[in-house]
């Protein structure tokens, strides 16, 4: 059997530094023209709007708030005011938050802290899909390709527009400690795969979640070639209690209050975002390479196909892994995870067991009740092609050892990465998140205020939402609660309520809720609809102080009302 040279002794630093160059200019092109835009777009992927952007772009900057303030009322973030612990309705991403509040201060605004995450993450995943080669003892240049494929995903070119699914560097962080303690059995290893597990759940609490149907399997088989040691069971053991205890305590609060708010997805809604075997032979809708062709543009579970180039490296890395001793494990392992992810990833569609496996993981294992997407398997489906492909590159390197047959190797890659380019990227301006004069004009009136923002949202879809997610864009600089907002989960009787308010506002009720129960002592009312209403304001003496107003916003105070007023019908907590 053919051996390597492994040289896994550090590279000098001139190795590094050049390893690292080449995954940032990998990273510039396969964003591009983002890098030209940082501060006033943001990508889109095959996102039709910027409500998931701009959303966690304010995400990251209430984390960087906490920070500020040791953390204190993480959970309570102010919007749905006053509803409690509104931070857990949606991914918290905390870490890469506190990247981007250390990064603020050499950046000009939340938007471009947010491109910065996005970019930063998307490098992260080259570094450690380098590093995955490493584990497999593959020299630096071969492993430089495969930092360069995980880098070029097609999904993560699919979900550019949705932050918390970029960074798959935890799980191949997680997946090079595995393979590294499989083979050395020692605490440094042990350690190290733990560090990675928690990475993983303080960037994506999705993808954390979905990992661990494929994190014990790991576990197992790293203990296995450990020859389960007492030694081994006692390392790996001791570190997983010890992840489980930290991740306990992180999430117990937003368990115990989404149990208390029956928080849940609709069978319905998890059916219409299950994949269907289809959606795996087309390209995403932003994909610069139209075959096979790219999915419709009403489509939410589609462009999932992995690539040509993607699927042939890890078709001959599965095959010549399953030959070798050193990688058999590690290929099975893959090749049974990529299988369990597409049939998860089809949810209720599979042809298998028609949902039954995703019913019962809805069921019994707590956090999958809240999964709305299945298709998001396809996550790691990728994910276990490139570690397949990562033992194809392995494979062809050591065996073709003439500088022309590397050359074409570096070349199939290139060519894999340009396959899966959506260049130029779709980008979608956003409004400026620098002081207006309105959010100043807030800003330095420090008495408590407790802001509504009119109009509210008419409809339900993600792209009526955008309204809101500027407003809330806006909050970075005035500070003050939102009753508004917008997150994965709204509280109970929002949505009642924001109908009501789309449809009805002013009206006697409806001013009276939000004195009485809300609290609310500040309208800021869009321009163009106060001068659309203005016959109805009139009517409410409640609408007459006008404290500031200007092109954009009319500014309006007011007060608590003398009357009772009657309850909704689900009322908000």
């Amino acid at each position: 059997m053919a051996r390597i040279v492994t040289h896994q002794h550090s590279h000098p630093f001139r190795v590094n530094l050049g390893i690292g160059l080449v995954l940032l200019i990998a990273v510039l092109i396969v964003t591009w023209p983002l890098a030209l835009h940082w501060k006033q777009t943001v990508g889109l992927g095959t996102e039709q709007e910027a409500t998931v952007p701009l959303f966690n772009a304010w995400t990251l900057w209430w984390v960087g708030d906490r920070v500020g303030h040791g953390f204190a009322h993480f959970w309570q973030a102010p919007i749905f005011f006053p509803s409690e612990g509104t931070f857990t309705f949606s991914e918290p991403q905390p870490l890469t938050g506190m990247l981007a509040f250390l990064a603020s201060r050499w950046l000009p605004s939340p938007i471009a802290a947010y491109n910065g995450a996005i970019l930063f993450c998307l490098w992260l995943n080259g570094v450690f899909g380098y590093r995955l080669g490493r584990a497999f003892q593959i020299p630096w240049w071969p492993a430089l390709l495969g930092g360069l494929l995980f880098i070029s995903l097609p999904v993560t070119q699919k979900f550019l527009g949705v932050l918390p699914l970029i960074p798959l560097f935890g799980v191949l962080w997680a997946l090079e400690g595995f393979i590294r303690f499989g083979r050395e059995g020692s605490w440094r290893t042990a350690i190290w795969t733990g560090i990675g597990l928690l990475v993983l759940l303080f960037t994506s609490q999705q993808l954390a979640l979905l990992f661990v149907l494929f994190m014990f399997p790991a576990g197992l088989l790293a203990l296995a070639q450990q020859h389960m040691s007492s030694g081994a069971v006692l390392k790996l053991g001791g570190v997983a209690m010890g992840v489980l205890l930290v991740a306990g305590w992180y999430a117990w609060y937003p368990i115990t209050l989404h149990q208390s708010l029956d928080f849940t997805r609709s069978e319905h809604l998890v059916n219409l975002l299950s994949a269907r075997f289809s959606d795996y032979l087309s390209k995403p809708i932003s994909g610069s390479f139209p075959f096979p062709p790219r999915e419709d543009l009403l489509s939410d579970t589609g462009g999932l196909f992995p690539g040509f180039v993607l699927i042939a490296m890890a078709g001959w890395g599965g095959i010549q892994g399953i030959k070798s001793s050193e990688s058999y494990g590690w290929t099975w392992y893959a090749i049974g995870s990529g299988t369990m992810a597409f049939l998860l990833s089809l949810g209720t569609h599979s042809v298998l067991d028609g949902g039954m496996t995703l019913g019962f993981l809805r069921d019994w294992v707590p956090g999958f009740h809240e999964l709305r997407s299945p298709f998001r398997f396809a996550i790691f489906v990728q994910i276990f092609l490139g570690l397949l492909g990562v033992l194809g590159i392995r494979h062809l390197y050591i065996h073709n050892t003439a500088w022309i047959h590397r050359i074409i190797l570096g070349l199939i890659m290139v060519c894999g990465m340009a396959e899966n380019l959506s260049v130029p990227q779709p980008l979608a301006h956003v409004p400026t998140s620098s002081p207006s004069p309105w959010t100043t004009w807030l800003s330095t009136h420090p008495e408590r205020r407790i802001l509504a923002h009119v109009p509210f949202p008419s409809g339900l879809h993600v792209s009526d939402y955008q309204i809101e997610t500027t407003r809330m864009l806006a909050q970075t600089i005035h500070h003050k609660p939102l009753i508004n907002g917008y997150s994965g989960f709204f509280p109970p009787g929002y949505i009642q309520f924001q109908s009501d308010m789309a449809k009805n506002f002013p009206s006697p009720f409806l001013l009276c809720f939000l004195g009485n129960e809300l609290k609310v002592d500040t309208l800021v009312i869009d321009r163009s609809w106060q001068e659309a209403h203005r016959d109805q304001m009139e009517a409410f003496p409640e609408l007459s102080k006008i404290a500031y107003d200007d092109e954009d916003v009319v500014i309006i105070e007011i007060g608590p009302s003398q009357e009772t007023c009657p309850p909704l019908t689900a009322p908000l907590p």
